[in-house]
């Protein structure tokens, strides 16, 4: 049986822990805090019974064949250096900055962990339908609504927040595994960016805000509309509690149980230093 250590009591328990238990055979291990939070939230309450709970993140490292590490990105890079010969995920953006992820990945590669994050894209139904695409441009507009407090590490650069470390990060990863290379990038204070990539005939045309609407459009030419809705991974219908990643997430956790590292995480850190950089000029 594979066992999988939970460490993080936001994404962690609401989009792992039902992605991993949507089969069985598997042992959850989760800190023993936080069984009231799963006692306390109506769609998390059935797991309660289902999951074995330590004393401390110590025991969490140690037990686990597959560990996930869903916190701050500062947390979990204080966790991460306490591993080694495991499968990890850890959640994007993996540091506070690229300089910090490059330590990260340094570090696995010299204590044997496999490295995995939570790029989620390529299991979306829309992302054959761009990767297959051989000429023209693909304009991608991303309006995000902050739905967390204003004092979130998510909207602040400094700590693995903001709109290229915290967000853009999936499409830098969609731009690595189809073998784009960075044309140019703009932030306009912090609340509006633009990413331009291309290959030998695909432009990818990228830009991110903040919006009190939030949107997700994807358009051939600025004419075929691929896709057009309210967020990358889908919406949530009225009637379901269950986060929307969390089908995702399960194609995730099953490729990191069956497959080697196959994300380009190191490539995508490469671009994202470059991104940063250009943004800097």
């Amino acid at each position: 049986m594979v066992s999988f250590g939970i460490i993080g009591s936001g994404f962690g328990l609401y989009g792992y822990l039902p992605a991993i238990l949507s089969t069985n055979k598997r042992q959850v291990y989760i800190l023993k805090r936080y069984k009231e939070i799963l006692k306390n939230r109506k769609e998390l309450n059935f797991y309660e019974s289902k999951v074995k709970y330590l004393d401390n993140e110590q025991e969490i490292l140690k037990n686990s064949d597959i560990i996930i590490l869903a916190r701050r990105p500062i947390d979990n890079e204080k966790l991460f250096f306490q591993i080694e010969n495991k499968k990890v995920i850890i959640e994007k953006p993996i540091a506070k900055s690229p300089n910090e992820a490059f330590r990260i990945l340094l570090h696995g590669n010299s204590n044997n962990i496999k490295i995995y994050s939570g790029f989620l894209f390529e299991y979306q139904n829309w992302y054959e339908k761009i990767t297959n695409i051989t000429n023209g441009t693909v304009n991608i507009r991303w309006g995000i609504k902050k739905v967390n407090t204003p004092d979130s590490w998510k909207y602040a650069p400094k700590n693995g927040g903001g709109l290229t470390a915290f967000y853009a990060i999936h499409l830098i990863n969609l731009a690595t595994q189809n073998d784009f290379q960075l044309n140019n990038s703009k932030l306009l204070n912090l609340n509006n960016l633009s990413l331009n990539f291309n290959k030998k005939g695909v432009n990818l045309k990228c830009n991110l805000y903040f919006s009190n609407s939030p949107i997700f459009s994807i358009c051939l030419e600025d004419k075929h509309i691929i896709l057009q809705s309210g967020s990358p991974f889908g919406e949530r219908s009225n009637n379901n509690e269950r986060d929307f990643r969390v089908n995702s997430l399960e194609q995730l956790i099953k490729n990191v149980i069956s497959k080697e590292p196959f994300q380009k995480i190191f490539e995508t850190i490469e671009l994202w230093d470059e991104v940063e950089r250009n943004i800097l000029k």
